[in-house]
């Protein structure tokens, strides 16, 4: 019978000092290519940033623009409306000659805002008043009859 005597250390060898090294290079290689990915994300979101930072401040710019009285003038007359007392021209394609007044006398539309609708508040609801409780009054002790016992 073979008795095992104490257990030698394991050696070294190439195949395991080869797979020591093809473990390390694999973690290496994984570390690597998650850091690569994770870069790119960072530039695809840096990118996306400055692109919406740039929307952000363009539409800053038509806000302030949209506020000024010339903006507003223009998209007036775009709709077709005009100040008071101007003289409004209007080109006929069919017609042969311009009139002799120098414009036409029509009536063109003219801006009245509508007044905003005040909200009519509804009334709050009250609660209907609950029925009222019985009154709790202790309960008395039912006199007892005491028959007077017999004497004997």
């Amino acid at each position: 019978m073979n008795v095992p005597g104490p257990q030698r250390p394991r050696s070294f060898t190439a195949r395991r000092i080869l797979a020591l090294v093809v473990a390390v290079a694999c973690g290496l290689y994984g570390a690597a290519a998650t850091d690569h990915a994770a870069q790119a994300r960072v530039t695809q979101l840096q990118e996306a940033n400055a692109a919406l930072t740039a929307q952000i401040s363009q539409r800053a710019q038509e806000v302030t623009e949209a506020q000024s009285s010339p903006w507003l003038e223009d998209q007036a007359r775009r709709l077709g409306y005009h100040l008071p007392g101007e003289k409004i021209y209007v080109l006929d394609p069919g017609a042969k000659s311009a009139p002799s007044s120098g414009g036409l006398n029509a009536a063109p539309p003219t801006f009245i805002p509508t007044p905003v609708p005040t909200p009519i508040p509804t009334p709050t609801p009250t609660p209907s008043p609950a029925p009222p409780l019985p009154s709790l009054v202790p309960a008395s002790p039912t006199p007892v009859a005491v028959s007077p016992s017999p004497t004997p």
